[in-house]
């Protein structure tokens, strides 16, 4: 399902135990940039399109494709519009159960629904690591140094916590006191 991986390229992944797309969505890309020959960009590629794989299902992914969404950083930039937002989450969302609300909800309830399932998706730690290597090489290739250019900026944006974060839990003394200088 990833576009680019050939037999021998799967076969060579193999070899390092890059088995399935969990394994690869999970990879370090500069890593496995130093352990095979392909090139940094196209590893960071295949990455991104396991990660959205991961994060979606392979079904959803097909019908993604059809709107030029390869990768986990596609759809953030699809997220632009209101339009698309729409026909994301009507892909993304369970048909029995949200659809009906969907054509009823205001450009800004679409928003912050899209925003909601984008930062479920992008605040994985594997998402969040590749978004840097995605944007430290984005800055090499672009002079003016756009910042955040995977996710859009969705991830700084302040999210409402869940529940059980809104009250910030006690933590022991020994973690929150200071390390004692050595006498």
């Amino acid at each position: 399902m990833i576009d680019g991986i050939t037999e021998f390229v799967r076969f060579r992944l193999e070899e390092l135990e890059y088995e399935d797309v969990q394994n690869l969505a999970t990879a370090n890309p500069v890593l496995l940039y130093v352990e095979t020959p392909y090139n940094i960009l196209e590893i960071i590629d295949w990455i991104a399109q396991a990660q959205l794989i991961l994060a979606v299902g392979p079904k959803k992914v097909v019908e993604l494709r059809r709107m030029n969404v390869r990768t986990v950083f596609d759809l953030a930039r699809i997220g632009d519009t209101n339009h698309f937002r729409r026909v994301v989450l009507k892909i993304l969302i369970e048909p029995d159960t949200y659809s009906e609300k969907l054509d009823g909800m205001s450009d800004e309830e679409v928003q912050a629904a899209f925003v909601c399932m984008f930062t479920s998706i992008a605040d994985d730690l594997h998402v969040i690591r590749l978004a840097r290597v995605w944007n430290a090489f984005y800055a090499v290739y672009q002079k003016d140094r756009l910042i955040d250019v995977a996710t859009r900026g969705l991830l700084t944006k302040p999210q409402p916590a869940a529940k059980w974060m809104e009250a910030p839990m006690a933590l022991p003394q020994s973690v929150t006191a200071p390390p004692k200088a050595a006498e």
